[in-house]
């Protein structure tokens, strides 16, 4: 609109609600129509008084006191700009207008320009105090900021309990809006259609919501949630943008994109600060200057093992707002891809095109392939930035046992191998390993969860054992199926490794002879020491790898349940199996199997015991040095002699 023809427009506005004011000031809303005016004059200022006069006059109206803040905000965000040329004169002159007022709006915003300005300590002292005392006004708004100032001072536990602290702290519908603001970069359009008869429904949606995307949920904290909002933080300090999303002003004149719904819930961002709430910051950027192009920018997040490579294009319109950056299929103009050259074959073909006919064929190609990553990509995420972190990678298994109380449990060992946790450090360093699980039902939700916090030396062997830290976690689930994660985390060099697994659990009879899972270990001796890996007056080193050496022995141990001892007497037979596994090696592996003379070595042994008890617990030592490498199946069948009933169980190793 012509700046003149909507200068007048806004007179005549104002002119009406002024008039609206003199007859009745409590009809409708209208001095918060009034601060509505005011902020699209960009008089930031005057809607901020205009809105406190519309709260004042009606204190329980809703919409004013939500978009009180929004005013606010404002004045913090562009409020002072054009009297001072510098951000630090515009700092000082809001801080002093703020401090001359004194409302709980004024006394919570002073907290939150702090805040924004990096001064923590002075924001931490205001806002903690404001969440300490009864207040007029929510709650929500504070204990977010406060949420964003605990993520800048790296206090992620805290912070974590401040975000669950201001959802609980809700009490009516229009108060989620603060929680909702923060979130809906992140959704995707199924999140969107989710129905809330209650506030219970919502706050267990917030729930799951965050715990399905948390890759390592038995961590100390929600690391998704840490990381978004340090990219919210982020984004809203680089690429804020208010403005009206006008189709006059988008670089993307024909339309070749096509957004999902979460696209247009965005309201305070620009599409750069979009993608990187979802992504976080690019693995490469590529930007070209030259005269009569226009402001571009290319960013390139690589393949990962759960997103595939993406390329985003942004441009301003030469009519468009500064920082008013909007997602392009491709850069408009040919020259921009000189900067951009291997990011991808199309790209490098819209280029590198001889004549326009094969130019505009190779752009088709590139609109066609952006149209469809846009798409997907902005429906997914990259939960962490992972471009400086480092992998650990680690072993796991899972072995069932029965307690005392023929309870069933699972057992988790981790391996962690010594070169994987020191490989970026001195030889003599300290370590501070987190370890930890996380039980989930089928819908994600966590169950149970717990994590320890180790102090690891390199050169400390008393810690480790074969050359790598053990350790161990129990289960107890009466569930048919659910998921457990794991995860190893060093914070000191940013080092993480974890798994996800659906474990379907197979009660044991309760009364009926049964026997456990197999546990392969690097030693098993008698021991009457008391700790995770002595049991039943075996001390057990366990191999979460299962993977062993041909010169060194191979230890399982299991346990014998539901014994028949009705004479004094346990008498049973166990029954070991042993046999190598075929290795999948293709047709041509197949055929030449065919003409092979070699004999595959096959072990059986039977053993009588006798036992008092009606447990037993076990274990065997086996010699492979004459075995060849691969796969091998243990198989333990125990036949109880007074009912000849059986039970058996299997499993399968590595030989190297």
């Amino acid at each position: 609109m012509d700046p003149v023809r909507r200068a007048i427009i806004w007179n005549d506005a104002e002119e009406h609600f002024e008039e609206v004011i003199k007859q009745d000031s409590t009809y409708i809303e209208v001095y918060n129509e009034l601060a509505q005016l005011e902020l699209y004059r960009e008089n930031y200022k005057e809607a901020v008084v205009r809105g406190l006069e519309q709260i004042k006059i009606k204190p329980s109206a809703i919409k004013p006191s939500l978009d009180i803040f929004r005013y606010y905000d404002f004045y913090l965000a562009y409020g002072e700009r054009g009297m001072f040329a510098s951000h630090n004169a515009m700092d000082k002159a809001q801080l002093k207008w703020l401090n001359s007022r004194n409302t709980i709006y004024d006394q919570f915003f002073i907290g939150e320009k702090y805040r924004r300005m990096g001064k923590l300590t002075q924001a931490d002292s205001i806002l903690s105090a404001l969440l300490k005392r009864s207040l007029p006004i929510s709650k929500v708004p504070i204990y977010l900021s406060r949420v964003r100032l605990y993520y800048q001072m790296g206090k992620d536990e805290e912070a974590e309990n401040d975000y669950w602290a201001a959802l609980k702290c809700v009490r009516g519908y229009h108060e989620l809006k603060f929680i909702y603001d923060d979130l809906k970069y992140l959704m995707n359009d199924s999140d969107l259609k989710s129905s809330f008869p209650s506030l219970d429904k919502i706050q267990a949606f917030y729930q799951r919501f965050w715990t399905k995307r948390n890759p390592f949920p038995g961590s100390k904290v929600n690391m998704r949630l840490a990381e978004h909002y340090r990219r919210l933080i982020t984004a809203e300090s680089a690429y804020r943008w208010d403005g009206v999303r006008l189709l006059i002003t988008d670089p993307d004149i024909s339309g070749v994109l096509k957004f999902p719904k979460v696209y247009y819930q965005n309201d305070r961002l620009n599409d750069k600060g979009f993608i990187y709430v979802r992504y976080g910051p690019p693995d490469q950027v590529a930007t070209y200057l030259g005269d009569g192009v226009a402001s571009n920018e290319s960013w390139m997040y690589f393949k990962t093992f759960m997103n595939p490579k993406l390329i985003f294009h942004f441009e301003i319109h030469r009519f468009g707002q500064p920082n008013a950056w909007r997602l392009v299929p491709a850069p408009s103009n040919p020259q921009m891809v000189e900067t951009r050259l291997g990011w991808d074959p199309q790209l490098d073909a819209y280029y590198m095109a001889a004549n326009e006919l094969d130019r505009q064929s190779a752009l088709s190609e590139v609109h066609v392939e952006s149209r469809q990553m846009v798409q997907q990509a902005l429906q997914k995420e990259r939960p962490l930035t992972i471009r400086d972190m480092r992998t650990i990678n680690f072993f796991m298994s899972i072995v069932s046992f029965l307690d005392e109380f023929d309870e069933d449990y699972i057992d988790i060992f981790l391996g962690i191998p010594i070169k994987s946790l020191f490989a970026h450090v001195k030889s003599g360093d300290t370590l501070n390993i987190e370890t930890g699980y996380a039980v989930q039902d089928t819908n994600l939700s966590i169950l149970k969860k717990e994590y320890r916090i180790a102090r690891l030396v390199s050169k400390d062997t008393s810690s480790y054992q074969n050359g790598q830290y053990m350790v161990m976690y129990r289960i107890y689930s009466s569930l048919k199926s659910f998921y457990v994660s794991t995860h190893i985390l060093d914070e000191d060099t940013l080092a993480l490794g974890g798994y996800r697994l659906l474990v379907k659990n197979r009660p044991f009879p309760k009364k009926e002879l049964a026997i456990s899972d197999l546990l392969f270990s690097y030693n098993v001796q008698p021991s009457i020491q008391v700790d995770n890996f002595t049991r039943n007056g075996l001390k057990i080193i366990p191999n979460p790898s299962r993977t062993f050496k041909r010169d060194n022995l191979v230890y399982i141990y299991y346990e014998i349940y539901h014994l028949n001892n009705n004479g004094g007497l346990a008498e049973y037979t166990v029954e070991q199996k042993v046999e190598p596994q075929e290795k999948s090696g293709g047709l041509f592996s197949a055929i030449a199997g065919l003409f092979s003379s070699s004999e595959k070595k096959n072990i059986t042994i039977s053993k009588e015991y006798q036992s008092n008890a009606s447990r037993a617990y076990e274990y065997t030592a086996f010699d492979f040095k004459q075995w060849d490498a691969g796969p091998v199946r243990i198989t333990i069948k125990v036949t109880d002699k007074h009912t000849g009933k059986s039970a058996e169980t299997t499993s399968v190793f590595t030989l190297k």
